[in-house]
């Protein structure tokens, strides 16, 4: 249990290292050269995973993504 509570927190710091770097780059350019150049840069994303992140959190920033939706009280 121990170790998935591990793997949880480092997706979370990976998660909140890549929103960061993302927070004052005005193109995908410069963002993935921030990647590149910081510590996570030895993951060696590509080039289109980098570009899809980019687009997601522009939207994000943009308020372009819809409200967030209550799945809990949703049944399947």
């Amino acid at each position: 249990m121990n170790s998935i509570l591990r793997f949880i927190d480092n997706c979370f710091l990976l998660a909140q290292q890549i929103w960061d770097l993302a927070q004052n780059k005005k193109n995908p350019s410069d963002f993935a050269t921030a990647v590149d150049e910081s510590d996570i840069g030895a993951f060696n994303f590509t080039d289109d995973f980098i570009f899809d992140l980019w687009a997601a959190m522009d939207d994000i920033k943009a308020g372009r993504l819809p409200e967030e939706k209550d799945f809990q009280s949703e049944r399947l």
